[in-house]
């Protein structure tokens, strides 16, 4: 067993939609001796759930009382908050599917509640392409100033939305929902960072929407 095994032997999973199913799939790969919870409100399990295998709790006292080493929350977007405090409350790290947030309410309570604590468990988001080798390469290009100083800058990016979830209508998935904390600014918001993470904070922000 390595550290990674040693460290953590417990998991638990939060939301086991696409997203989730990828994070198992490499958690499982990196971890194969861990044990596996997964938090659903109706408690049911399924029998995906049972080829992980992962034994469902139905409550936060009853992911609590599993004491797992760390969390996964890949849930809608406006779920995920009421999810990340109790765990975080509890000294529980947690890797946490973009956008953390997705309203100005719930940014708020995250922020207020986390200026009153002094430790906080590690909070990972899923801001994955900073740890592309070809992006790594252009933001040292630019730190080092070795094609000069950066004058102007356009980032272009589209998908085809049929292609994100093939045995899903993306108009009946989340991300076409704005209830649900979904839509094109944050499920996007991989470019938004990678553009702030390449030039520098942003002081301006201006937008035109469309369908």
């Amino acid at each position: 067993m390595g550290l990674l095994d040693d460290m953590i032997k417990k998991i638990l999973i939060i939301g086991t939609g696409s997203i989730g199913k990828v994070h198992i799939m490499h958690l499982k790969q990196l971890l194969p001796h861990a044990q596996w919870w997964v938090w659903r409100e109706q408690g049911q399990a399924d029998t995906y759930s049972e080829s992980i295998p992962a034994t469902v709790v139905c409550s936060c006292s009853e992911a609590l009382l599993v004491k797992p080493d760390i969390a996964v929350i890949a849930t809608p977007s406006k779920y995920r908050l009421s999810y990340l405090i109790p765990l975080l409350a509890a000294g529980i790290p947690c890797y946490v599917e973009k956008p953390l947030v997705a309203c100005r309410k719930d940014f708020d309570e995250l922020s207020q509640w986390l200026s009153q604590k002094k430790e906080i468990p590690l909070i990972a988001v899923g801001c994955n392409l900073r740890q592309l080798p070809s992006l790594q390469k252009i933001y040292n290009v630019l730190q080092q100033g070795l094609l000069g100083r950066l004058a102007r800058a356009q980032f272009t990016v589209g998908s085809w939305l049929p292609d994100w979830r093939p045995t899903q209508n993306y108009r009946a998935s989340y991300s076409a929902k704005k209830s649900l904390g979904g839509g094109v600014i944050f499920d996007l918001i991989h470019e938004l960072d990678l553009a702030q993470w390449l030039l520098g904070d942003c002081h301006s922000i201006a937008a035109i929407s469309g369908h």
